[in-house]
């Protein structure tokens, strides 16, 4: 099997008819040799601020010396970002011979009464091997959906980290917050856990499964962190966590909302070096100021200046819209927008129009995609509105519409930005 046929065995696995427990998982790793058994794990659900909280803990780690692998999703650009050792995708002969020892072991599950593991419970296996592999010191673990009966929950983490809880993926986790939080409480176990500021009855819940398994959980403060100003397209921020006491830094990511973030990976951090790992306050600051996160408010060009994030549920398109207008006060924006249908979309499309001088609706590269026309009704009348199916051609309208003093900001899927990112690369922007 060479790297394209990996590709092409991964995404042509078949739907499972339902969304089931661990049960299939944890056969395909015992086959396997349970290679996820030995590691050490930070593990880490939520709703927004997955990613990026996960990579913060992963760059500081780095930067403290230790071998660390990071697990995300979905990719932007090209698969094997998903899978990272110290900030290196996994290479395409790993990839490749290691996609063959799943795959080799898949009729043995199934002879088992399973049906064929899925393309996440697939590469969440491969991403188990390979950091074995790796010998990696730790291990940063963003879940796939939910939590209790994500593939990667068949591990053991020295740590459980939740980001913000809020609605989203309705239809397999339900449609109250307490049935969301506890899905995404599964993933708290004996070991310590933090969590990000929560609804008070997500929280409650979270206490709840904390206290069954035995888990010392702490909810971080946003008063521990605080912007000070920008600095060149950074933010400059102060926050506090033992043992370091106050730590000033810049943050390469921009959005208000990632302060909660960055705190909650610090504090993250702080724990494990209250377990006896060494992590030094330089370690912390260089990582910050460091740390990129591709679509998160990522900026590409100037004049006018276009940003790519991928917001892609009410929550995240509304802290998304607050920065833009902390940032960009009086600055003429267009916005470029593509959602899905099954998402909220007339609210995200309502949110992500205020303040836009025009809002061009577009399509991400699903089926599960509204077309641009469609797109194009939820955007509010009183907003200048058009439907452009090539992105290249929502570019070029969206500059000329916002002028060299303007700001573009493309937003409302990640399913989008890696194409437009390529295009961005690839062209001139003065």
């Amino acid at each position: 099997m060479d790297y394209i046929e990996a590709l092409e065995y991964i995404h042509g696995i078949p739907r499972a008819p339902e969304r089931t427990g661990l049960e299939r998982m944890r056969s395909l790793m015992s086959h396997l040799g349970n290679p996820q058994e030995g590691l050490k794990f930070i593990h880490v659900a939520g709703t927004n601020g997955k990613g990026s909280t996960s990579r913060i803990i992963s760059l500081i780690l780095e930067k403290s010396g230790y071998r660390t692998g990071l697990y995300t999703s979905p990719f932007i650009e090209v698969f094997e970002e998903r899978v990272q050792v110290d900030s290196r995708n996994i290479d395409h002969e790993a990839l490749a011979r290691l996609t063959e020892r799943v795959r080799s072991e898949v009729p043995s599950v199934m002879a088992e009464g399973h049906f064929h593991p899925t393309e996440f419970e697939v590469v969440t296996a491969i991403m188990f091997l390979y950091f074995k592999e790796m010998d990696i010191d730790f291990g940063v673990i963003e879940v796939g959906l939910g939590g209790k009966n994500d593939a990667t929950n068949v591990l053991e983490p020295e740590l459980s980290v939740i980001t913000s809880i809020s609605f989203d993926h309705v239809e397999y986790l339900g449609d109250t917050i307490e049935s969301i939080a506890g899905h995404k409480a599964g993933i708290i176990k004996k070991a310590p856990s933090i969590s990000a500021p929560q609804d008070p009855k997500a929280a409650e819940v979270l206490k709840t499964m904390a206290h069954g398994t035995g888990s010392d959980l702490n909810f971080i403060s946003v008063e521990d962190i605080k912007y000070v100003g920008m600095d060149d397209w950074k933010q400059l921020i102060e926050l506090t966590a033992q043992p370091w006491g106050t730590i000033r830094s810049h943050l390469g990511l921009l959005g208000k909302h990632q302060l909660e973030n960055t705190l909650l990976a610090v504090t993250a951090v702080s724990r494990l070096a209250g377990l006896g790992y060494e992590v030094s306050s330089d370690s912390v600051i260089s990582a910050l100021d460091d740390v990129v996160w591709p679509a998160r408010m990522e900026r590409f060009g100037r004049s006018p200046s276009i940003i790519l994030d991928g917001a892609h549920n009410p929550d995240g398109m509304r802290s998304l819209i607050e920065s833009m207008d902390s940032y960009f006060r009086n600055v003429p924006r267009v916005v470029i927008l593509g959602i899905l249908k099954d998402k909220e979309a007339r609210l995200m499309a309502e949110t992500a129009s205020q303040g836009a001088r025009a809002v061009i609706c577009t399509s991400p590269p699903t089926p599960r995609a509204l077309t641009p026309e469609e797109l194009m009704d939820y955007v509010p009348r009183h907003v200048d509105r058009f439907a452009e199916p090539s992105y290249e051609k929502a570019l070029y309208s969206a500059v000329s519409i916002a002028g060299p003093e303007g700001l573009i900001l493309v937003t409302g899927s990640l399913y989008m930005m890696g194409d437009f990112r390529k295009i961005l690369r690839n062209r001139s922007l003065k």
